[in-house]
């Protein structure tokens, strides 16, 4: 079989570039172990995550809210393609605190962020009350938490094992 690219490693990041190439024509064959355990993938949060991402590189911090914001679409697409679910869910993420301190250093570092990116980057900052409005079993040590409503997380079995039938039904070799 003549092949275009040869990926090393069939985990999450693998299995995507070899995927992408599939969908625009080219020929991938997918080196990986033959035990199918998914190795340091599996062991992955799934988590799809934009806070404190980028705190010293705006640029970073950008990259990071357009790859959160494309999960959506690519999860989608993927589950389209397989008649999977990969479990995805974007509905925040916490950054807790557990000193007035703390949160206000965070919260101050954010802000300079947020300016950098021309207000573009969007967080809640919940105290106290609110906080436990939101989550009513944190205990009392935590003072406050800022919110991400873009972060979020997918299943990464459920990923792992969409991609494999993703780029085997595209004809990817492994």
């Amino acid at each position: 079989m003549d092949t275009d690219y040869a990926i090393i490693g069939g985990g999450v990041v693998g299995l995507s570039i070899a995927w992408g190439l599939l969908k625009r024509g080219k020929h991938v064959v997918v080196l990986d172990g033959e035990d199918g355990g998914f190795r340091a993938s599996r062991g992955n949060f799934g988590l799809v995550w934009v806070q404190s991402k980028g705190l010293n590189q705006p640029r970073y911090a950008e990259w990071c809210q357009q790859s959160a914001a494309a999960w959506r679409g690519f999860a989608d697409e993927l589950g389209e393609a397989t008649g999977g679910n990969l479990g995805l869910e974007q509905d925040g993420g916490y950054d807790f605190h557990f000193s007035e301190e703390s949160l206000e250093e965070t919260v101050a570092k954010y802000e300079v962020l947020k300016a950098k990116l021309g207000g573009n980057y969007p967080y809640e900052v919940l105290r106290g009350n609110a906080l436990r409005r939101e989550e009513p079993e944190i205990g009392s040590a935590v003072v406050g938490a800022i919110l991400h409503e873009q972060d979020g997380h997918v299943n990464p079995l459920r990923l792992l094992q969409s991609l494999a039938q993703a780029v085997r039904g595209l004809g990817g070799a492994s």
